[in-house]
């Protein structure tokens, strides 16, 4: 079976292929299997979940781009023609929301324009294997993005790792597969360097508190795992609770994020209509006299 499963490698992964095949040189085929099946539900009620944190925050997003668009292309030049028309003095409020109006239909373009040109060198740039490095990097110091990827990297990193002890693979190609799972590339290095300290003799948890991304909390289950020979169950153990504090978090940060963008699109429909209905007040005055 896994001799097969390798002749599909875009299917098939080698982790996967590595825990078949040491269930069919142990006889137990069908306990890797089940094992095999609870991690992939795992991982992919965790991808829903992040879906769902995710889609909100973004579909207001979306709908806070679109009110400004829609204010500053189409409302907004209609109210300065029917005001240049009426005469009068337009208040300071106006005149800034106007001037802001202006000067994003001028540089808008020019704006877009410059951050498809960015998009596109890094990308091209990050098909080099120094700008995937350097740009994971800076990726990790962004703030909330950084504190996910490096989260949800040592997530995958301990659950990884425990479901193949489980299933017999050996330390070292259980540390080499799991440090695979790390999706940015500066933290892969840095496992790849704690599985080269493990595999001369040092702790896995002093290896990986040298990476600087795995919590001390963490680290110190880890080591009492080691400690007691319980490493396999004790990192399951470490890895549900884990991703019970990443959902929370991340549904901490999806709130925020949500409050964040609707206090800003408020705000900014707020001064719009402060602007719009000192303007026409100020209009209505200079008819007066």
């Amino acid at each position: 079976l896994s001799a097969a499963m390798g002749a599909y490698p875009a299917v098939f992964d080698g982790q996967t292929i590595n825990l078949i095949s040491a269930g069919e040189a142990t006889g137990n085929i069908r306990d890797v299997l089940e094992r095999l099946i609870t991690h992939f539900t795992e991982q992919a009620e965790f991808r829903r979940k992040l879906v769902a944190a995710m889609a909100y925050p973004v579909f207001i997003c979306f709908i806070a781009i679109g009110v400004v668009i829609f204010f500053v292309l189409y409302l907004l030049p209609r109210l300065q023609t029917l005001l240049t028309s009426l005469g009068g003095k337009l208040p300071l409020s106006t005149k800034l929301l106007i001037n802001f109006a202006d000067f994003f239909i001028v540089a808008g373009p020019l704006f877009l324009i410059a951050v498809v040109i960015g998009v596109i060198g890094v990308y091209q740039w990050r098909k080099t294997e120094a700008g995937k490095v350097a740009s994971d990097a800076l990726l990790l110091k962004v703030p909330l993005m950084g504190a996910f990827v490096m989260r949800v990297s040592v997530l995958n990193f301990c659950q990884t790792l425990a479901v193949l002890l489980e299933n017999g693979i050996t330390t070292a190609d259980a540390l080499r597969l799991a440090e695979k799972t790390a999706p940015n590339r500066a933290m892969r290095l840095q496992m790849r360097e704690a599985t080269d300290r493990v595999l001369e003799g040092e702790s896995l948890s002093r290896a990986l508190a040298r990476t600087g991304y795995f919590p001390r909390l963490l680290l110190d289950r880890v080591a009492v795992a080691e400690q007691t020979g319980n490493l396999a169950p004790g990192l399951r153990d470490i890895a549900r609770s884990y991703r019970a504090e990443l959902d929370r978090w991340l549904g901490a940060i999806s709130q925020t994020i949500s409050a964040s963008v609707l206090i800003a699109a408020f705000s900014f429909v707020a001064f719009i209509a402060f602007a719009i209905v000192a303007a026409v007040f100020e209009v209505s005055a200079s008819f007066r006299f």
